[in-house]
């Protein structure tokens, strides 16, 4: 492990180190589905989540899990190989088991958004926009999430939502 790095609110927040953290009050938090689903719990106007008492809450549970645990867990260990490798010779090996198992399930991926148009029932939630913030960090494979052509028409759809598309410009996100 990394010893954290950064300024002191952040390192309260993340003691791990990882991106992204936050501070709400006195809550800290890290890890991307945490933060997703208590800014979903804690903006219930904005709609991003399945009421607590819907039946598609578990649904939208399971998705943000599924994609911190199956997708962007291959993703760092494709990005960052020598943070999982014991040695240097093994950096290589580490990031192309990793990008074989994201293609597999990136393949998975595009089966699901062929059937539908967003993750949860029939509007976006968070976990649509989570999966959106994932697609781009797969650019250095050898087959992107994009070139998949379900996963590229969702990941356009998704980025054509106003308040995405605002938070790709104040971002300068490319």
């Amino acid at each position: 492990t990394r010893d954290p790095v950064g300024p002191p609110a952040f390192v309260a927040a993340s003691p791990h180190g990882k991106v992204p953290a936050m501070v709400d009050g006195a809550l800290r938090l890290s890890e991307s589905a945490a933060i997703t689903m208590h800014l979903s719990d804690r903006f219930p106007q904005a709609r991003l989540a399945p009421a607590p008492s819907d039946p598609l809450r578990a649904d939208w549970y399971r998705w943000l899990i599924l994609l911190t645990a199956t997708i962007q867990t291959p993703i760092y260990q494709m990005i960052y190989p020598q943070r999982f490798a014991a040695d240097r010779l093994m950096v290589g090996r580490v990031r192309n088991v990793a990008e074989r198992a994201l293609s597999e399930r990136l393949d998975w991926l595009e089966g699901e958004l062929t059937e539908r148009d967003h993750l949860v029932g029939d509007t976006v939630t968070s976990a649509d926009i989570f999966l959106w913030m994932l697609i781009p960090w797969t650019r250095h494979m050898v087959e992107p999430a994009f070139t998949r052509p379900a996963t590229r028409a969702y990941w356009e759809r998704i980025g054509e939502r106003p308040a995405v598309a605002r938070v790709v410009e104040l971002e300068g996100i490319v």
